[in-house]
């Protein structure tokens, strides 16, 4: 569950480095330039949402519904994205070097295993 004082410093400020936001549901807010650095958003509902040029290094994102979701941008390097669904997101320009993609589904529906050993997925960066 997300920690109350996480949720209440990410409505304030978009910044919540470190934060737990476990399990939350933010579907459809407006996260652009957020400051989530190492944040554990495991299993967050982000759908529909705008986190266009935010800074996701190091956040936990697994299980996470990003289903529509604007990440233009964003950076993503060294995340994890295990179990993550990107369906229909926006992730041009985005920073992916170093995240872990495994049974993650992509913008186009393809589920990705590439990165699901204990190694960091370690492609290029991606743009469109």
């Amino acid at each position: 569950m997300a920690n109350a004082e996480d949720l209440k410093k990410l409505a304030k400020s978009t910044a919540c480095p470190n934060g737990d936001l476990k399990n939350a549901s933010l579907r459809g807010i407006d996260l652009k330039g957020a400051q989530l650095r190492g944040a554990n958003l495991m299993r967050v509902d982000l759908a529909e949402s705008i986190l266009s040029e935010a800074d996701l290094r190091g956040a936990n994102l697994a299980g996470a519904n990003l289903r529509g979701t604007n990440l233009e941008w964003a950076d993503l390097r060294g995340s994890d994205l295990d179990g993550a669904d990107f369906m229909d997101a926006n992730l041009r320009g985005a920073f992916l070097g170093g995240a872990r993609i495994c049974n993650t589904t992509m913008p186009d529906g393809c589920i990705k295993f590439t990165g699901c050993s204990k190694q960091p997925f370690l492609a290029e960066d991606t743009s469109e």
